[in-house]
């Protein structure tokens, strides 16, 4: 899942609301198929083209 921002944000606590939203998404719709996500890999690429990304355990429900 990706999610373009235009304007693209200027303040990281914009970004985490942003990466929780589609997080929850991804969770509804692995859920509504009895699945569930093990890990995420989470990755924002910066106005000036800069690429950073993180690992992240997730848990079940």
């Amino acid at each position: 899942m990706d999610d373009e921002l235009d304007p693209p944000l200027d303040r990281v606590d914009r970004a985490a609301f942003v990466a929780k939203a589609l997080a929850d998404d991804l969770n509804g719709r692995l859920e509504s198929r009895g699945l569930a996500a093990v890990s995420v890999l989470i990755g924002a690429e910066t106005a000036d083209g800069s690429l950073s990304n993180g690992a992240g355990a997730t848990t079940a429900h």
